[in-house]
């Protein structure tokens, strides 16, 4: 997985700065800025034993590049911690095991605003996501220990798509951002298994802050 974090921060450069250089010359607006939040995940499928959600947290970076008065493309790289609570069989008892998927996640979302008008901004926003997988364990706890073991054919690119609703707000200093978003993934969970009807859906809550150049 280690060997995968130059291709990444290529990405993230590519992704994050390269764009502004197109939105200066149309003399577009550009926000960059940072959001973390917390993150409820599970897997859907006929094939999925999940019995809750693992309770996670997903961070990064984005730009944001207008493309209107209220229109823009929004480019982002985060951490994002998925995975599931499922019944795992430990010798004769049944126990809640913690099922660990994280992913590097790079959405690409088009954003549309209710009104550019206010200080205060209503949005929606629709786009795909693709996950770089960067972590797949299964954690159990039994008669005090945590028991590990690590998954087996998960898919190294999780693609999905990412839609919901967020809030800009203009202060002096910059733009303090909340978002609410739902991913779920269109792709299945397992790479030599695409029969096996697992993926993965997240709900995410963030805040974050731009500066505007």
């Amino acid at each position: 997985m280690r060997s995968r974090f130059p291709l990444i921060v290529a990405i993230a450069f590519i992704l994050l700065f390269c764009p502004s250089i197109v939105a200066a010359s149309t003399k577009g607006e550009i926000q960059l800025g940072f959001k973390a939040g917390g993150r409820l995940s599970t897997f859907t499928g006929t094939d999925t034993w999940s019995s809750g959600m693992r309770r996670t947290f997903s961070a990064g970076f984005f730009g944001n590049y207008s493309l209107g008065s209220q229109i823009s493309i929004q480019l982002e790289i985060n951490y994002a911690a998925k995975g599931s609570i499922e019944d795992v069989l430990v010798g004769n008892t049944l126990l809640k095991g913690k099922i660990k998927v994280d992913y590097i996640e790079i959405p690409v979302l088009f954003r549309l605003a209710y009104s550019r008008q206010s200080s205060v901004v209503p949005r929606i926003f629709l786009g795909p996501a693709i996950g770089i997988l960067i972590k797949e364990e299964g954690v159990v706890k039994y008669e005090g220990r945590d028991l590990a073991w690590v998954l087996q054919n998960t898919r190294s690119l999780d693609l999905g798509i990412a839609f919901g609703l967020g809030l800009d707000i203009a202060t002096r200093h910059g733009i303090i951002t909340f978002d609410f978003r739902v991913t779920p993934a269109l792709s299945t969970l397992h790479e030599d298994y695409p029969e096996f009807d697992r993926k993965n859906i997240s709900l995410a809550l963030q805040v974050g802050f731009a500066i505007v150049r």
